[in-house]
């Protein structure tokens, strides 16, 4: 299979010309809804990417995809109840089936009837794109962590990256490299102190992700999601070994 990360550019520029074409959408809801998808459509893609083995034919799923998107598709989804992400799985795995349907009826006698074990089981569906949704909004997360860095305000993406980078090494190893990476000299306390600040904010950044992803501000909402799609762990208290991926 041809890799998705080549393509994933294009598909971005794809989905931001597409909801540019209709931004004067009187419904706030849908509006909204809109934002998310032109958030996570990274997501979007690569599970298509991965359901149906072939970069060009997702292209086209994706494409399909936004034309049922635009219609009104999404309009019984309530981004308060935190349904948006259960309807958008529902519309890809159907995208997903139906293609499955056509391919093999392309060659299977067309007197021989599909049976529903004959194509890829719903919940498998569902959870190939649970896994592309969590690891988006773990990407989500990083950058805004990176951006902070870029912009000087901290140095918390280079020690959490270093820490994800090299699990095994003792926090004096991690002090002589982040000593070369930020060209100051840095202690073993300081990077154990760094890197507990670094991870109480990679969590609320991932909250904050969740909570976009929602179009919802209630805690108990944003928690729920954080354990459906088993993020919390990112969240537990920091006494633990636990380190972002």
């Amino acid at each position: 299979m041809a890799t998705v990360s080549a393509d994933l550019k294009h598909i971005t520029t794809f989905w931001q010309q597409i909801l540019a074409a209709h931004e004067n959408s009187p419904d706030s809801a849908v509006e909204a809804q809109r934002q998310v998808l032109e958030r996570y459509c990274g997501a979007v893609f690569r599970y298509l990417s991965g359901a149906v083995g072939d970069v060009h034919v997702a292209e086209d799923l994706a494409q399909d995809f936004a034309v049922r998107f635009l219609r009104g598709d999404f309009r019984n989804a309530d981004p308060a109840r935190g349904k948006f992400r259960g309807l958008l799985t529902t519309v890809l795995r159907n995208l997903v089936i139906d293609h499955q349907r056509r391919k093999r009826a392309a060659v299977i006698p067309l007197e021989h009837e599909l049976s529903a074990n004959e194509l890829a089981p719903p919940e498998q569906l569902d959870e190939q794109f649970a896994e592309q949704w969590r690891r988006e909004l773990l990407q989500q997360a990083w950058r805004e962590l990176e951006r902070a860095d870029n912009e000087g305000r901290s140095c918390f993406y280079q020690v959490l990256r270093s820490r994800a980078d090299f699990p095994e090494w003792s926090s004096d190893q991690l002090a002589g490299h982040l000593s070369a990476e930020l060209g100051e000299e840095v202690n073993a306390a300081w990077v154990r102190q760094n890197l507990r600040r670094a991870r109480v904010r990679f969590a609320e950044l991932l909250r904050q992700e969740v909570r976009t992803s929602l179009g919802d501000v209630d805690p108990d909402r944003v928690e729920e999601e954080l354990a459906d799609l088993k993020l919390a762990r990112y969240c537990e208290p920091l006494d633990s070994t636990r380190r972002p991926r």
